[in-house]
């Protein structure tokens, strides 16, 4: 496997586990959000990171101010594709 395909591998893993770390979050009354937006060096700088480590994103998780409310949902009919 070549070092993109790993790459791609490897982030691929990342986001699954980053999925499910915001839906135990979201479970236990959590606020998250996923952050891909940041400056690599600086966090790196900031967490004394080896330059091995690759951050893909960042997790913030804590108790939030508000409660969001609910949003609609739509019908089962309306997303589910019956034909391909």
């Amino acid at each position: 496997m070549d070092e993109n395909a790993i790459k791609a591998y490897l982030t691929l893993n990342a986001a699954i586990a980053i999925d499910h770390i915001t839906l135990k979050a979201t479970d236990l009354g959590l606020g998250t959000c996923w952050v891909m937006m940041f400056d690599k060096e600086k966090l790196h700088s900031m967490l004394n990171l080896e330059e091995r480590y690759e951050a893909v994103a960042l997790i913030p998780v804590g108790y939030p101010d508000q409660d969001p409310s609910q949003r609609p949902r739509l019908a089962l009919e309306e997303i589910l594709l019956k034909e391909i």
